[in-house]
């Protein structure tokens, strides 16, 4: 698929394992390609470049099979690619300490995985605001990045939850709800 992925985009059989696409006979064995369509003269050159990598294939006892290194019992979990990911370090090269205490904290508090997502992705900065969307050339060139209500600045998620003058009102709203004083932070880590 990954060397040939012309040839994996027009077979017939994208999903078989190495037994469904062998055949064995007295001597040897063949291969069962199946295409969707003739090939053309580079694409069979493709092929043939293919059959001399797999040449002298041996077959062996083994179940031919999808495997999960990660696990003694080769099968996946989401817990062994979650640990796989935390151990990789990069988090903690790059984020100060107090932002992972605050992602080690997210997913513990017993709210909808939604909005733990959510929150998640607020954080990092993920969601799809103006400025997200202009950066991945999704906005139309003649649509600024600046938020509808504060006109003047850039859309992000910090200026979308705590800065922009619509989330100040709702801010403040809350607060005196609460009976509270309240600073507006800097970033959403220190707000969390």
């Amino acid at each position: 698929m990954v060397k040939f992925h012309r040839l994996f985009s027009i077979s017939n059989n994208k999903e078989a394992s190495i037994q469904e696409m062998w055949t064995p006979n007295a001597s040897e064995g063949r291969w069962n390609f199946s295409w969707r369509c003739q090939l053309f003269v580079w694409e069979n050159n493709l092929l043939i470049e293919l059959l001399g990598m797999l040449d002298g294939f041996e077959r062996c006892g083994v179940d031919d099979r999808w495997r999960w290194k990660l696990e003694d019992d080769h099968i996946f979990s989401v817990k062994s690619m979650y640990l796989k990911l935390e151990s990789r370090k990069l988090w903690e090269d790059i984020r100060p300490e107090g932002e992972m205490k605050v992602f080690r904290q997210i997913w513990k508090f017993g709210a909808p995985f939604k909005v733990s997502a959510f929150v998640w992705k607020a954080f990092l900065n993920r969601i799809p605001t103006c400025l997200n969307l202009e950066v991945r050339n999704c906005l139309p060139p003649d649509i600024g990045n600046n938020c509808v209500w504060c006109v003047s600045v850039p859309k992000s998620s910090t200026h979308l939850f705590l800065h922009c003058d619509l989330a100040w009102k709702v801010w403040s709203k809350v607060m005196l709800w609460l009976d509270l004083n309240f600073v507006m932070p800097p970033n959403l880590f220190i707000h969390w």
